[in-house]
């Protein structure tokens, strides 16, 4: 999923170990009997971004970053081992990202501007504004999906607080988490998808996506978060 910034983790750890893939998009419920046919999975939960590579299935951003860096090549993402520190960081930013998805959501429903930008693109103009009751559903279903409606907006935007202000503290040692460029500073970057989304030259979005990743009070707030995510793209995401 272009926008997702689990797949965007996912994405980046390949590239970084230029690892060769073929990449599809993920249209949520419209693909979801190809994926899983593609993955064997009948009745489980599915989700992406899932990578294949021929028996292998793997559905968890983390775990394709080390599988990435087994079979890639290029710099460690994962200094100490893939099971060093990298594991915290990834902890905090799922928990991050969860709270952003939640708050995603809220804003999302309310824009129907933006509700019409989600109509996929294959979808033509006659029938896109019949297909927009068809994407608030589909919204309604990732949000019972990932559990976002079990928890309030006040709650999610307390606990994304809490993690962004503990990476602001942490990168007062330095432009790196763990004092060179890793997954950890890859997953923390992605969260600052959910507070303010990245500049054009990194991401192309409609205008109405746009504003409703953006957490306006949030993004005023951590202005130096957000340098430092533009920051490390343009140095670390070729």
């Amino acid at each position: 999923m272009p926008v997702s910034p689990w797949s965007e983790c996912a994405r980046w750890a390949l590239d970084h170990h230029r690892v060769e893939v073929r990449r599809v998009e993920y249209i949520p419920l419209l693909a979801e009997v190809q994926l899983r046919f593609a993955t064997g999975k009948v009745f489980a939960r599915i989700s992406s971004p899932t990578l294949i590579d021929g028996d292998l299935v793997l559905a968890e951003s983390l775990d394709i970053a080390k599988h990435a860096e087994l079979i890639g090549q290029g710099s460690t993402l994962f200094p100490g081992g893939v099971n060093g520190e990298v594991g915290p960081w990834n902890d905090r930013a799922q928990r991050a990202l969860s709270a952003g998805r939640t708050l995603y959501f809220s804003r999302l429903i309310d824009d129907p501007e933006a509700l019409r930008e989600e109509v996929p693109g294959f979808v033509p103009g006659a029938l896109r504004e019949l297909s927009v009751p068809l994407v608030e559903r589909t919204v309604v279903y990732l949000a019972s999906k990932y559990r976002a409606h079990a928890e309030s907006t006040a709650q999610a935007q307390s606990a994304l607080v809490d993690e962004l202000e503990h990476l602001e503290a942490c990168l007062e040692r330095g432009p790196y988490l763990l004092g060179e460029f890793s997954y950890a500073d890859i997953a923390m970057a992605t969260v600052l998808h959910f507070v303010s989304p990245l500049s054009e030259r990194h991401q192309t979005l409609a205008r109405a996506r746009r504003e409703a990743l953006r957490d306006a009070t949030l993004a005023e707030r951590f202005t130096r978060l957000t340098a430092w995510r533009d920051d490390l793209y343009d140095r670390q995401r070729k």
